[in-house]
């Protein structure tokens, strides 16, 4: 008697996988976080620093995950890495905070993102409460939909990360194309030293 194949069945194509990987790396936070990053860094120049360190850094470990992906091609991903690596009670915590505050956190600041941003196109502003259910509707659908198969969900990945990539396209395009544009915006290129010293000792 012949046991029961347990590999996953392989419906994802390569342009999907691209695609999901892609959305990943945008996210909705690319929309949100410049400009909490350029209130907090005071100067163009030490923004443009920070995007390149974090980008540097999210590359590296890329580089990382597709060399263990490579080296152990099974399902679990950072679970099954842990595993091989530190045993499986490492493994096991790994995989229940994943579970329980890791995957979830980001999924729901990612659902009150988007919440906020149809704020934006409402006659009046959203309450706090109106936010909050939309983005527990949107966090419901998406899983309801994703309950359905693979085929769906990778589907509807394609079709928002097509969406993002074209935003951030019309959003650098009319940074050409509209007028109003000046040097004078990219001002402060550096902070200046006693703006950086308040800074540090407010820290202190």
């Amino acid at each position: 008697m012949t046991s029961p194949p347990t590999d996953l069945k392989r419906e994802l194509s390569l342009c999907d996988a691209i695609m999901i990987n892609v959305g990943t790396m945008i996210a909705s936070a690319i929309f949100i976080v410049p400009a909490t990053v350029a209130a907090a860094a005071h100067g163009t120049a030490l923004m443009t620093i920070v995007w390149v360190v974090g980008g540097v850094v999210s590359l590296l470990g890329a580089l990382s995950i597709a060399e263990l992906a490579a080296a152990y091609p099974e399902a679990g991903g950072q679970y099954a890495y842990l595993r091989e690596a530190y045993g499986t009670v490492w493994a096991f915590l790994y995989g229940w905070a994943n579970f329980a505050v890791i995957n979830t956190a980001s999924i729901a600041a990612i659902a009150v993102g988007f919440a906020r941003y149809i704020g934006f196109f409402t006659a009046t502003p959203l309450s706090e409460t109106a936010i909050r259910i939309i983005a527990i509707l949107s966090i419901v659908g998406l899983t309801l939909l994703n309950c359905r198969g693979v085929r769906l969900g990778a589907t509807t990945q394609n079709v928002l990360t097509t969406l993002k990539i074209g935003a951030l396209i019309a959003l650098i395009g009319t940074s050409f194309v509209l007028t109003g544009g000046s040097a004078a915006h990219l001002q402060p290129v550096w902070p200046s030293v006693r703006r950086r010293h308040g800074r540090r000792a407010v820290g202190l």
